[in-house]
């Protein structure tokens, strides 16, 4: 079913032919995640600040801070997340109004727990996928991702162990543009690290790079 969505939401935007400008990739926005870590009932819940750079019409540089709670249902396991990433990405245009978006980053997730040992995640991240304006107000976008890494524990231990970690997922989304500058955007994370999650944000963009 999820592949399916996938390759829905890519098929519309590959349909897309309105003559409009393509998305910006100067940009800041903030807002929150809600999702589902690891099953169970378990919840993850935070907010988070992102912001991207373009320049020579092609490239684009990002990073993003995050800070919320990590539920572990039924482990009744709770930890204070703080994560971190940056960016380099590469936005060649398809069509006028679609770029195929690639982007190779750094992130790292310092999980702080209440009566367990605290963990640390670092590793590379890469995505692929199209982002696309399908009028003058209304942009799709879409990824597949895959995460390399490692989990550390970093506390209550004296030889720590380091467990290898591979996640590949995808994601799809959209963004409302009230005007050229303000937009409210929605999106979707499926099988990430923290498992499939909802993220709602605000964005105030700056010209057409």
């Amino acid at each position: 079913m999820k592949k399916l969505t996938l390759l829905a939401a890519t098929a519309a935007l590959a349909l897309s032919g309105v003559a409009v400008a393509g998305p910006s990739y100067t940009y800041v926005d903030g807002g929150i995640t809600i999702g589902d870590s690891f099953g169970d009932n378990s919840e993850t819940e935070g907010l988070a600040l992102r912001g991207s750079f373009g320049f020579a019409d092609i490239f684009h540089v990002g990073g993003g801070y995050g800070q919320g709670d990590l539920d572990g249902g039924k482990s009744e396991s709770c930890f204070d997340v703080t994560s971190y990433n940056l960016y380099f990405g590469v936005n060649p245009a398809i069509t006028e109004n679609m770029d195929l978006v690639s982007r190779i980053g750094y992130a790292k997730s310092e999980l702080d727990a209440d009566g367990f040992n605290d963990l640390e995640l670092s590793g590379l991240w890469l995505e692929v996928g199209p982002r696309a304006m399908v009028g003058e107000k209304l942009e799709l976008n879409a990824a597949v991702t895959l995460f390399t890494g490692e989990v550390e524990e970093t506390s209550g231990c004296t030889n720590c162990d380091k467990d290898d970690l591979n996640e590949f997922g995808f994601r799809v989304g959209g963004e409302y543009y009230f005007t050229p500058a303000f937009s409210v955007g929605l999106d979707s994370e499926m099988n990430g690290f923290f498992g499939d999650a909802v993220n709602i944000h605000g964005r105030w963009s700056f010209g057409n790079n």
